[in-house]
């Protein structure tokens, strides 16, 4: 169980709790107490499921930079990092997955070819002093 699991589980518990002792507090008459409660339950319960959004997206995060590291190219997740997700407008460069360079154009075979031959004749003479010399 991941740290994130573990707060989500702790508030989802706590939310039930609450509700518990919420609707109890209801049923007694104690209304101020039992929206207290109600509120505190609200509020642990979407706390939990931020704790468990953050746990799925920091796996997406592991995932992704497991295939980046294999040499795979994939698409950035979205938001591109979690502080980018809450600020919107900074980035945490170290865990940040969007493309921080463009993505090269693709090569056709002929393109490839072509810069193949230029190449060969560049080196091809390389040893003749008096290539690209004109007086």
């Amino acid at each position: 169980m991941t740290r994130y699991q573990k707060k989500a589980w702790i508030r989802f518990s706590g939310s039930a709790a609450s509700l518990t002792v919420g609707v109890l507090l209801g049923s007694w008459g104690a209304f101020s107490l039992c929206l207290l409660f109600l509120n505190i339950a609200t509020f642990l319960l979407w706390r939990g499921w931020g704790a468990r959004r953050e746990g799925i997206r920091i796996q997406a995060e592991i995932e992704w930079w497991k295939k980046a590291k294999n040499g795979v190219e994939q698409e950035s997740l979205s938001p591109c990092c979690l502080l980018f997700g809450e600020t919107l407008y900074q980035h945490d460069e170290a865990r940040c997955t969007r493309r921080k360079y463009p993505m090269p154009r693709v090569i056709s075979r002929e393109e490839l070819a072509e810069i193949d031959a230029a190449w060969a004749e560049i080196i091809s003479h390389m040893d003749d002093p008096e290539y690209g010399e004109e007086l």
